[in-house]
């Protein structure tokens, strides 16, 4: 019961923080692991010993699925080469040459744990990149490339966090062996993960209940991750093989389920989000208790060192890439202030703190996990630098550069609209030419005058300029209907607590009253 107490406060604690993030004028992350630390040294509070196995489990699967579900597969095979080269090359570079720098640096640290810290740092988190930037628009092959990255340097890395951490409980390392086992996991993933995708999909394309596929979308992940698991194949790429193959399938729910899904993946993400930086930061007061032994000075002059490490090897790695793509094509094909940008949107987040927490507490000898404090401490302090240092300074980066989208999301919207009125309008034709007595139908008219005031605003918004008339009458009908719907509320209340109506009546009619207003609001006028 303690435990479930702990986790509601620490619920009601983000939801105030997330509040009061944007008048501190700091990433959100950072303030949530402060706030984890301060409350971490209060006095009585029940400690939370989750399972290493659990927090892993609990959090991987949907937060890669997630992100592989609503990724573009076609931006990815428009910038394969550039998304592989972050994806898979930069993130085993970034961990080989911090492996080296904590076997060197660090004392006490094998081979095989400094693989394991070099595992655990190695991916960047587009989530803190793009939290940060919210409030800009980047251009769309450069949010491509980082959305791409995103997508698979998740499974490299924690493929790899994943032996290196086998070495450790084990005992044992060999590289040659550790190749092919990274090879034969990788390998029965991705079978399994196209196999169960199928599977998935037959499935779930004959629910017909919103609540139950909205279900069944929350165990997809955790149902691909466990079958993959226990035929000795990689998990995490089996539930990123599902995710990208169930998120290309044009009709897999109802409107009413998607409508439903979307939000409450929205909403479970972001608790999953702020409670692992709450909890690393409960754990940093136990983790320095159990490190006193240490010299707090040196910890965090070795921590700064990896930190700049982990930040220098993204910095050569992209500029070099590019100076090598220039030398070969004798030009340049990506502009310099989207190289910068993309070289310095190497923050720390999510997936480092997962990783770290789920590091296990004893190897197979029965002995404890060999460094696990000085890799939580090391691990939350290069997050909290990158976050801060990197955070801090990225969105005024970019300003600097002007790498802003000129436009082109917004024109690719209206077009994307114009097409769909046009689509709409041919279909109102081919209905009305095959029932002719629906041609003159007030409703029809009323349908087929919608999309007609559309078109010409749409068309505007293609050549990067507005229809004035247009928009003005459009925001004129959008506050009359905003005003209609309020009417409406109110009087269906009123009808409630006169018990004209139940209340099972009243939250029937008030849905489709809040979807109408949605539907609006998502239509920018």
């Amino acid at each position: 019961m303690a435990v479930l107490e702990t986790l509601l406060g620490l619920v009601t604690v983000l939801g105030v923080l997330a509040l009061l993030a944007p008048r501190m004028r700091a990433p959100l992350s950072v303030i949530l692991v402060v706030a984890g630390a301060v409350i971490g040294l209060v006095p009585g509070l029940p400690k939370l010993d989750l399972d290493p196995d659990v927090i892993f489990f609990l959090f991987v699967p949907p937060i890669v699925y997630y992100s592989a579900f609503f990724s573009s597969w076609q931006d990815v095979k428009e910038n394969v080469r550039p998304i592989a080269g972050l994806a898979i090359a930069l993130v085993l570079t970034t961990m080989g040459v911090v492996a080296l720098v904590a076997h060197r640096l660090l004392p006490g640290f094998s081979w095989s744990l400094a693989f394991v810290l070099g595992a655990i740092l190695a991916p960047s988190d587009a989530v803190a990149v793009f939290s940060i930037l919210n409030d800009l628009s980047l251009p769309r092959r450069l949010t491509s490339i980082l959305k791409g990255e995103s997508l698979l340097n998740d499974p490299t890395a924690l493929v790899s966090y994943r032996m290196a951490v086998a070495a450790v409980v084990v005992g044992s390392f060999s590289p040659w062996q550790a190749g092919w086992r990274f090879l034969a996991v990788s390998a029965g993933g991705i079978l399994v993960g196209w196999v169960l995708g199928r599977i998935f999909f037959w499935i779930r394309t004959h629910l017909n209940n919103p609540s139950i596929e909205a279900t069944a979308s929350f165990l997809t992940p955790y149902a691909a991750y466990l079958a993959a698991e226990t035929v000795g194949a990689s998990g995490v790429l089996s539930v990123l093989v599902v995710g990208l193959y169930l998120g290309l399938q044009p009709r897999l729910a109802s409107s009413v389920a998607r409508l439903q899904v979307t939000g409450a993946w929205q909403i479970l993400l972001f608790v999953m989000n702020g409670l692992v930086f709450l909890l690393l930061g409960m754990q940093i007061p136990t983790v320095v208790g159990r490190l006193a032994g240490y010299s707090f000075v040196t910890l965090v002059w070795q921590a700064g060192l990896i930190g700049l490490t982990v930040v220098g090897v993204r910095l050569v790695f992209v500029f070099a890439n590019i100076c090598y793509r220039c030398a070969l094509a004798r030009r340049l094909d990506f502009p310099w202030g989207e190289v910068a940008v993309t070289s310095w949107t190497g923050m720390r987040g999510l997936e480092s703190l997962v990783t770290a927490l789920a590091l296990p507490l004893l190897i197979r000898s029965g002995a404890p996990f060999p460094q696990r404090d000085t890799i939580l401490f090391l691990t939350a302090c290069v997050i909290l630098a990158t976050l801060s240092l990197q955070g801090l300074t990225l969105p005024a980066l970019v300003r600097r550069l002007g790498v802003v989208d000129k436009g082109q999301a917004a024109r690719e919207e209206a077009e994307a609209r114009y097409l769909a009125a046009q689509a709409a309008l041919e279909r109102l034709q081919q209905e009305t030419e095959t029932d002719p007595s629906l041609a003159t139908a007030r409703p029809v008219e009323r349908l087929r005058a919608r999309y007609e005031d559309r078109l010409p605003r749409y068309a505007a918004r293609m050549r990067g300029g507005t229809d004035e008339r247009s928009e003005t009458r459009v925001e004129a009908y959008h506050h009359l209907m905003r005003a209609a719907l309020d009417a409406e509320r109110q009087t269906i209340v009123m009808l409630r607590d006169q018990g004209r109506i139940s209340n099972d009546v009243m939250h029937r009619i008030e849905r489709d009253l809040d979807l109408e207003e949605a539907r609006h609001v998502d239509e920018k006028p």
